[in-house]
């Protein structure tokens, strides 16, 4: 197996060539959070507290410690903007490695495990959750190797426990997954009296788990970020109705499952082998908390935060060919699967596109527009446009509270409790740091009605922009 190795390897270079291209030869990230990353890795290599954002704890508004850690430790060496690309590649390559290395131990077949992970490597907004510059694909490939090693209840090698604490820190929920992965390893130990194997498996695990809490401490503060808290606050849909919670959710899922196409049945197929056990648990758990804190996030970015189960879905796959009953048609299966998903391949890429071609027409311009007409002396209240963040001079104020930690308190107090938009809400961070702009894409102002809360609480707001006519992001200037 090893020496065909290449070949999952010889996918993963090919598809990020692909993505390059796409992006014109120089890395352009569809998320504008990867930005903020950006921002956070420039203050790390250059040993520097924050230069930008106002009242910000030190690497505040980082969800993944190990995703920024890894890219840090790459950007001493080469630029930040590549350092990004670089992980991204990697974590891609690898996910198809570990997709093919799976296939070849449980269907033994190298055709198979070839049109296995091409359809891995194609399936959904699959692409560009490995390149958005966030931690979306380091997620995928580190839970597709938990999944390997952890397949058979006790991985063979006890080291394999030391990734476990690790998860949490790649992405918070993901402390659900390593909590039901240690829960069915325990239960069996204890089950087959293996009493010394589980006190080893609970030293390593303990070794690990130490590591890398003292990590996050030493890099933010806290054990684990305050993201999720700024959400939920921010959004205020904790706060809704059961039944509308609901209907937050439900078609988020099946939207989710719809676009993943045919790799969608490994869901099914999953119910019916050994890795239930932890599929099971852990989705009930995870959208039942996504169901009472944030059932809107279910729809962010493409299904962002439903990939954590992209790798269920690909080894339910594999485990459904890899049944006796459909030996003599495995191959026929699967290239049919192979087919479908590549039907829908085309589609995706255009997605892709034109969310790159966004993030050059729209962040990039008004980031310029920003450094060249406000000044350093001026703050700016921004709401997703963290871009700025990497080209600019001028303060910052997060309106959502990712990086403004003042922000989390007042939308606690204000939006969260009125269940929704409160004009107190933006009126108190714009009085708070003297805001003298606000940048805001067209489409949230409109949702969450910003500028327009801004006017009920007499605030007169000018758009500043004029020159950029029909531009998704907008300049206001606003005073009171």
């Amino acid at each position: 197996m090893q020496n065909k190795i290449y070949i999952p390897i010889l996918l993963g270079v090919i598809i990020c060539t692909l993505a390059l291209y796409m992006m014109g030869w120089t890395p352009v990230y569809t998320l504008d959070d990867a930005y903020i990353v950006q921002h956070a890795i420039n203050n790390l290599v250059n040993f520097q507290s924050e230069t930008v954002f106002l009242d910000s704890p030190h690497n505040s508004g980082l969800t993944s410690i190990v995703h920024v850690g890894l890219i840090t430790l790459i950007a001493f060496f080469i630029d930040i903007n590549w350092s990004q690309f670089i992980v991204a590649s990697l974590s891609y390559i690898l996910f198809l490695v570990t997709v093919f290395t799976y296939s070849q131990r449980v269907v033994k077949a190298t055709s198979t495990s070839l049109f296995v992970t091409i359809l891995a490597a194609i399936s959904g907004f699959v692409i560009e959750q490995f390149f958005n510059g966030l931690e979306t694909g380091m997620l995928i490939f580190l839970i597709s190797l938990t999944l390997m090693l952890f397949r058979d209840g006790i991985p063979s090698n006890k080291l394999a426990y030391a990734l476990l604490p690790v998860l949490p820190f790649v992405r918070p929920e993901l402390i659900i997954l390593s909590g039901v992965i240690c829960f069915r390893s325990a239960f069996l130990y204890l089950k087959h009296k293996q009493h010394k194997e589980f006190l080893s498996a609970f030293i390593v695990l303990g070794i690990s788990s130490i590591c890398v809490a003292s990590y996050s401490i030493y890099f933010t503060g806290n054990v684990l970020p305050n993201t999720a808290g700024a959400k939920t606050y921010y959004f205020a849909e904790s706060c809704k109705r059961i039944n509308e919670k609901i209907l937050y959710l439900l078609p988020g899922i099946t939207n989710f499952a719809a676009t993943l196409g045919v790799l969608s049945v490994g869901f099914i197929a999953i119910l019916f082998t050994r890795l239930r056990s932890i599929f099971i648990p852990f989705a009930l758990i995870f959208y039942l908390l996504y169901l009472i804190e944030f059932p809107g996030g279910v729809h962010h970015n493409n299904y962002r935060y439903q990939y954590v189960f992209y790798a269920f879905a690909v080894f339910g796959v594999v485990e459904f060919l890899a049944l006796d009953l459909i030996a003599k048609y495995r191959k026929y299966i699967i290239i049919i699967l192979v087919i479908a998903g590549l039907f829908s391949f085309p589609e995706k890429l255009e997605t892709l596109n034109n969310a790159i071609k966004f993030t050059k027409n729209e962040n990039f311009t008004v980031g310029e527009w920003v450094k060249e007409n406000i000044s350093k002396d001026d703050v700016i209240l921004i709401h997703d446009a963290g871009y700025i963040s990497t080209v600019t001079n001028s303060k910052l104020v997060d309106l959502v509270g990712l990086k403004t930690s003042y922000a989390t308190g007042v939308n606690k107090l204000t939006r969260w409790q009125s269940c929704g938009n409160d004009p107190r809400a933006i009126d108190a961070i714009a009085t708070k740091f003297n805001a003298k702009y606000f940048v805001v894409l067209g489409l949230w102002d409109n949702i969450f009605q910003l500028t327009e809360s801004l006017r009920v609480m007499g605030w007169k707001v000018e758009l500043a922009d004029t020159s950029r006519e029909g531009a998704a992001y907008r300049v206001f200037k606003i005073s009171k």
